[in-house]
């Protein structure tokens, strides 16, 4: 009997520690969430991109097959620190990687990923209770039509990218404060 009332104790103790700790990090989310409001509504904010997802799969086939073992199959690639767009009220720089198909290609390599800056586009904001959409029309570079992204109360965002001479690509990742440059 003893042993009984230990154990309820001892699950009761436990389960009010755990309540305890999942409550305690309620500030830490609210404050994550105005951050990130503050700096969406300033439209001013840097995206980076960790995932990238190409709508080709024989693409990823192609290049997963050189890394993975026979039979492995994947839908997305990881990427390295520095990809991404930044966004400030009348810039757009945008860095990211493609992989997928391209309908008209360039000799030059470096010009076939998606790297361009525009300082004549238009921003169309909808905010609903969870993420705050955003669509970019951008009206200055001349194969890029549009970027939806799509930012979450906790800091995470979702990118696609629309263009006319590639097939459409998605980007996942988080944004954070643009640094002021010197």
């Amino acid at each position: 009997m003893k042993k009984q009332v230990y154990i309820y104790l001892l699950a009761a103790l436990t389960v009010t520690s755990v309540i305890s700790c999942a409550a305690s990090n309620k500030p830490t989310d609210i404050a994550k969430s105005e951050e990130v409001a503050k700096l969406v509504n300033q439209d001013s904010y840097t995206f980076i991109a960790t995932r990238a997802y190409p709508m080709d799969q024989s693409t990823i086939n192609n290049v997963m097959s050189a890394m993975r073992p026979a039979g492995a199959a994947a839908t997305l690639f990881d990427l390295s620190y520095g990809y991404g767009f930044k966004i400030q009220p009348n810039d757009l720089s945008v860095d990211l990687p493609y992989f997928g198909r391209i309908f008209t290609p360039s000799m030059d390599t470096s010009r076939n990923g998606l790297k361009f800056s525009s300082k004549k586009f238009t921003i169309a904001k909808k905010e609903s209770k969870k993420k705050i959409s955003y669509t970019i029309n951008v009206n200055d570079v001349q194969n890029i039509q549009t970027l939806y992204i799509d930012v979450y109360n906790n800091g995470r965002a979702f990118l696609s990218v629309n263009a006319n001479d590639r097939q459409p690509i998605s980007y996942d990742g988080y944004i954070k404060a643009t640094k002021a440059e010197k």
